[in-house]
């Protein structure tokens, strides 16, 4: 919206590219939003999140979010697979899209 020059915002805002947040950081969140609720996740399940989401804001809190709200007092294997299985559901409409917009090349590196 704000980097093509056909948008009606094209260059209006300064951009910056937002960095990772380390997993040390996730995992004093996660966890205390977890606590705060009397819920508990291991810090084992939060870095598989984060290598996951690669630390990416956006994806971290939408697996972490889901978790939560899957979770009835403490996160396990099958809970983590589960919630895991829903995101991807959730979410294949735009892998569909991203994979149709590569072009033959970029699909044959895959």
């Amino acid at each position: 919206m704000f980097l093509d020059k056909n948008r009606p915002f094209y260059k209006s805002v300064k951009h910056f590219k937002i960095q990772e947040i380390e997993l040390e950081s996730w995992q004093k969140f996660i966890t205390s939003k977890f606590e705060g609720t009397s819920k508990r996740i291991d810090a084992a399940y939060i870095e598989k999140i984060y290598k996951l989401t690669k630390g990416f804001p956006y994806y971290t809190q939408q697996f972490a979010y889901e978790l939560w709200s899957q979770c009835d007092s403490s996160v396990n294997d099958a809970l983590f697979t589960k919630t895991l299985h829903i995101i991807l559901e959730r979410e294949e409409d735009l892998f569909v899209l991203e994979w149709d917009n590569l072009t033959p090349n970029q699909k044959k590196s895959t």
